[in-house]
């Protein structure tokens, strides 16, 4: 889900055990010339979605790589099926009123849907069922090093998966 933490632990993660890191959106926005933000604004979310799925399908990605992916991207053109048959998919999952909780203290300026409850349910209830396909869920911790530890287990636990 939006806000829940995907790019801090993927970032966190690849810090602690030197792996590469790539944050697709801001491939995207280097890529595209414009903020994911604007992009919606004056191009629409499809164009949008289009892009993102090209970009995700042309990413190199080396061994020892960690992606963070945005929300929706699974949503879209199969990129679930495609990112689950390239590597370790983790959902991260954390409880709708930790991210209204993040969104309202954040103000999200450039993402004000997300500060209303309503909007957030109807968001999760939208994705979840895609979202569990992942291999693997993560649950939001006390801590991100917490978390970090979860993941670099769940990444021991799993390495058939990302040499296959």
């Amino acid at each position: 889900m939006p806000i829940s933490g995907k790019s801090t632990l993927a970032k966190k993660f690849a810090e602690n055990e030197a792996w590469h890191y790539i944050d697709l959106d801001t491939v995207i926005e280097r890529e595209y010339g414009k903020s994911i933000p604007r992009i919606f604004d004056e191009d629409g979310e499809e164009v949008f979605r289009k892009f993102e799925a090209k970009m995700l399908r042309e990413l190199a990605i080396s061994p020892k790589t960690i992606i963070a992916l945005g929300g929706g991207t699974p949503m879209y053109y199969d990129s679930m099926d495609y990112i689950l048959q390239r590597g370790l998919v983790v959902y991260v999952d954390v409880p709708i009123s930790a991210l209204h909780e993040r969104a309202t203290a954040l103000q999200l300026s450039n993402r004000p849907l997300l500060i209303h409850l309503e909007t957030l349910n109807t968001l999760y209830n939208q994705r979840k069922s895609i979202y569990e396909q992942a291999h693997v869920q993560v649950r939001l911790q006390s801590s991100i090093d917490q978390m970090v530890l979860q993941l670099t287990q769940i990444i021991e636990q799993n390495k058939d998966i990302l040499h296959s």
